[in-house]
């Protein structure tokens, strides 16, 4: 329905029905906009579908490029409506930076990342210190990559998975030796965010942040097939286990995630070629200086479910 209502709004558009706008340069102005809205509408959101620029292009059927083209036809629609006060100007903004995001992930033909997630038979324990002993036989990622960039993972950041009968673990070991937490907003400081899919059939994913000295973040999500989000914040899973341990250079972080929490349509996890996907988000706040990585190249942010790292269970 949100995608037929979205249609049906650019057709409007593009039909022209601006009675209040009388003069040449505004009628001008006018067309310009159809004419820049029969470029994205309906195909960049039909051509995203599968590729890397889903996340960005369901964003036309629910998000803030959708309410763009509404303030597009003041004659159709009031700031009441549409939620925001930016200008038509503003607008257009919105539309040409929607293009260039699409236009990323359209460029982006790289296979997502695949690797096999090792078994382990003994549980490490999550206090923040990692042993050798109990995280060597997981799978390591090392280095970071800045999102939205093509760059080679680089640096000595590292990041391990591997499960055993009950959890899925996860950990990171982040360099920094200027830690910068913001309670409200862990998200908006140095932090680990962790998302979880287990089933892509099924649209819903785990999300976790992680940082020094704080509560942990979690929610569930659930995402329709236009983009749009229905979240449950603040639950987590029974035995959901969580350290963050901060040095003078680094901070360290594990997790244990149990398998009940993660549904599957397939078969209950955890079982030998089960598959899952995954992302590990680092924030970093240097300074002034804001920046997001991945321990692969990938696109957007976490959210980006399109380009999470897909593990199948040894």
């Amino acid at each position: 329905m949100l995608y037929k209502h979205l249609c049906m709004s650019v057709l409007i558009l593009l039909c022209g029905c601006a009675e209040k706008i009388k003069t040449p340069l505004a009628e001008k102005s006018l067309q310009s906009d159809r004419d820049m809205l029969a470029e994205i509408c309906p195909s960049y959101y039909l051509n995203g579908k599968g590729t890397q620029a889903e996340y960005i292009t369901n964003t036309l059927a629910s998000g803030t490029p959708k309410k763009a083209i509404y303030l597009l036809m003041p004659e159709r629609f009031s700031s009441e409506y549409i939620g925001f006060d930016y200008s038509r100007e503003g607008a257009r903004k919105i539309i040409e930076q929607f293009k260039a995001d699409a236009e990323r992930g359209f460029k982006r033909k790289e296979k997502n990342c695949e690797i096999t997630i090792p078994y382990v038979d003994e549980k490490p324990e999550i206090d923040g210190i990692i042993l050798k002993e109990e995280w060597n036989a997981a799978y390591t990622f090392k280095g970071e990559s800045i999102l939205d960039s093509e760059e080679v993972p680089s640096g000595n950041t590292e990041w391990r998975i591997m499960y055993d009968k009950d959890f899925l673990y996860i950990c990171a070991l982040i360099p920094d030796k200027d830690i910068k937490i913001n309670s409200e907003f862990l998200y908006k400081g140095d932090s680990l965010e962790v998302f979880i899919m287990p089933d892509r059939e099924m649209r819903t994913y785990w999300e976790l942040i992680l940082a020094p000295d704080s509560s942990p973040f979690s929610a569930w999500h659930m995402v329709n097939g236009h983009g749009g989000f229905t979240s449950v914040r603040g639950v987590k899973p029974l035995n959901l286990k969580t350290a963050v341990k901060k040095y003078s250079d680094r901070f360290v972080v594990e997790l244990a995630l149990p398998f009940y929490a993660m549904p599957s349509l397939k078969k209950r996890l955890p079982y030998s070629g089960a598959e899952l996907d995954f992302m590990m988000v680092r924030t970093n706040l240097d300074g002034q200086n804001y920046s997001r990585s991945a321990p692969v190249p990938f696109l957007y942010d976490g959210h980006n479910f399109a380009g999470y790292i897909h593990g199948k269970l040894q």
